[in-house]
């Protein structure tokens, strides 16, 4: 097989690698917010919900592939840029085709290279948090929210009750944390921006997977268009109502 040939395969091999890492994100995406939308609900579910993510040895084993998936689409994508551009920079067999291409698909790269960025400090501050039990100080005092979970299990009206909240204790004092984290207005800021970009990430990303895929019959093009459109809209949406939630109560 000529070098040619021998890219064009590669190349092809990181397409596919990129369309289905990315559509598994989408999906983890959704049951991200899923559970990120409890914090709005109370503390107490939110707590539930990540004692049960932080205790399951199922969850804790699939954290691992997830960082493994981030980790190809993150290497593939920047590997196909620069495969890209070297290709750009030689010569067209047809001209024109770069600025035919829509703004979103000639600057994936560049809303990735945000995305990862944010998705850095949302580790940092978030994810360390967590599984980790690393705090960043964003303003909080640990001492009010200690005060607060513990004021909480003696209010409890039962044994039961009391127990079940000193179990997740920790999952209360880091939804009290969360919380802290998003009513500073800077980081909320950075955290709203970052889900825009994860919007224009989405809207060509979705739709260019399932074409990589070879799913990209004229039948199904709308249906897939759609669908990729709403999804660019309503996650980064519902991520980005989170810290506005807090920001507004706090200020409100």
């Amino acid at each position: 097989m000529s070098k040619v040939g021998e890219l064009f395969s590669y190349s092809i091999g990181k397409k596919l690698i990129m369309a289905l890492t990315g559509l598994f994100m989408v999906v983890f995406l959704l049951e991200h917010l899923i559970g990120n939308m409890l914090l709005l609900v109370g503390p107490i579910e939110f707590a539930d919900y990540a004692y049960f993510m932080g205790h399951n040895p199922l969850i804790r084993i699939a954290e691992i592939g997830l960082f493994a998936f981030f980790a190809f689409h993150i290497v593939d994508g920047l590997w196909l840029w620069y495969k890209n551009g070297k290709a750009r920079s030689q010569s067209y067999a047809v001209k024109g085709g770069r600025y035919n291409a829509s703004w979103f698909s000639r600057n994936m790269h560049w809303t990735g290279i945000v995305i990862l960025t944010f998705l850095i400090l949302h580790l940092i501050s978030f994810w360390a948090l967590g599984r980790l039990d690393i705090n960043v100080d964003m303003g909080a005092n640990e001492s009010i929210y200690a005060a607060e979970v513990n004021s909480m299990i003696q209010a409890a009206s039962t044994p039961e009750e009391a127990r079940h909240l000193t179990e997740i204790s920790h999952e209360l004092m880091l939804s009290k944390k969360i919380e802290s984290h998003f009513e500073v207005w800077w980081y909320s800021l950075i955290y709203i921006l970052a889900m825009a970009f994860v919007g224009f990430h989405i809207n060509h990303g979705f739709q260019s997977a399932f074409q990589s895929l070879g799913i990209d019959h004229s039948k199904f093009k709308p249906m897939i268009k759609g669908l990729g459109t709403i999804m660019a809209i309503l996650l980064p949406a519902g991520f980005a109502a989170i810290p506005l939630y807090f920001l507004l109560a706090k200020f409100l």
